[in-house]
């Protein structure tokens, strides 16, 4: 089942058997690894299905999460995106991430606009924010192109992250 379609991609809840695939083009690969969460790549793919059944406990929890983003014209899994709590806690972030190839492609920024649209607009979010490193130009400048503007600095997954915020209001 698809939650969102964009012009070159189909988001979907993630399934365990997406795990081979995410292993290895997306999740062990220390580049795309470098700005998501913990910085750490996955060493197997046991790894890989354990984070895929967290997303799917939030998707049990609020009906929203990470989606897999997938390629429209070739079927394949390229990356994340979609709408989730901040540390398990009530602050609401879009965040995505995709594998190397696809990186440049302008898929981020559309997968990320679909979902902060999704997220005001459906679900009726107040408010969400966007997280990133001070040292990835790349993100910041998807949550700029969507709209998104910086607020402050702040400390999340252990580190010190800028923050963009989009509001329901604005």
């Amino acid at each position: 089942m698809f939650i969102l379609s964009t012009d070159r991609l189909l988001l979907r809840r993630w399934s365990l058997a997406d795990a081979d695939h995410a292993f290895r083009t997306i999740y062990s690969d220390p580049e795309v690894m470098r700005f998501i969460g913990y910085r750490v790549p996955h060493q197997t793919v046991e790894e890989t299905r354990q984070r895929i059944e967290r997303m799917l406990d939030h998707y049990e929890q609020h009906d929203y999460g990470l989606w897999a983003a997938i390629e429209k014209a070739t079927g394949l899994v390229l990356g994340s995106c979609g709408l989730k709590h901040i540390e398990d806690g009530p602050e609401i972030e879009v965040g995505y991430h995709f594998a190397r190839p696809a990186w440049g492609r302008g898929y981020a920024t559309e997968s990320a606009d679909a979902c902060l649209r999704y997220g005001l607009e459906t679900l009726k979010l107040e408010r969400i924010l966007g997280l990133v490193d001070p040292a990835n130009h790349a993100s910041r400048r998807v949550l700029e192109r969507i709209g998104m503007a910086y607020e402050r600095m702040g400390r999340y997954y252990n580190a010190d992250l800028m923050v963009f915020v989009a509001n329901r209001s604005a």
